[in-house]
């Protein structure tokens, strides 16, 4: 649900204009999400890759907590800043959408996401294994999303 809403929030800014063949989503059917042979036409492309994952299991006396980061990768396949500035701006106004859009998300009938934030951004030139190729720009911006469940409802049946 968060990552589809990652997406959705960035989609429906028209600051985004990035072609649908250039935006790299792994919450589909396809196996072969990531490019093998890349052209300039392929570029500038965005990924939204999860990173990693931190919980309190004890959050509170009755609710735990999981946060997860994600990043956005761009890849400009371009050293003009022209090329990359704007996809940056879209993101970081796009992500300004959570109270609207994964703040309203529910499971089991609650409201559980309490927070998005920026927690890094890079910009550098990229490596081999990303660049496929091409050279240019790529920028790593790096979001923490805070999610808070009630514990009762977590924990299963079987320790009832």
């Amino acid at each position: 649900m968060v990552y589809d809403t990652l997406w959705t929030m960035l989609e429906e800014d028209k600051r985004f204009q990035i072609k649908e063949a250039n935006k790299l989503k792994f919450n589909n059917n396809r196996r072969d999400v990531i490019k093998s042979q890349m052209s300039t036409a392929d570029y500038p492309e965005v990924m939204l890759v999860t990173e990693g994952i931190t919980g309190n299991l004890c959050n509170t006396s009755s609710t735990s907590k999981i946060t997860r980061n994600y990043s956005w990768v761009i890849s400009a396949g371009d050293f003009r800043y022209d090329q990359i500035f704007p996809v940056e701006w879209a993101i970081f106004t796009g992500m300004l959408a959570w109270r609207y859009r994964l703040a309203t998300l529910t499971w089991q009938d609650r409201l559980f996401v309490t927070q998005l934030n920026l927690v890094n951004s890079n910009l550098e030139q990229v490596d081999n294994q990303r660049r496929r190729g091409i050279e240019g720009w790529v920028a790593v911006w790096t979001i923490f999303v805070e999610m808070h469940f009630p514990t009762s409802v977590l924990t299963g049946s079987h320790l009832e």
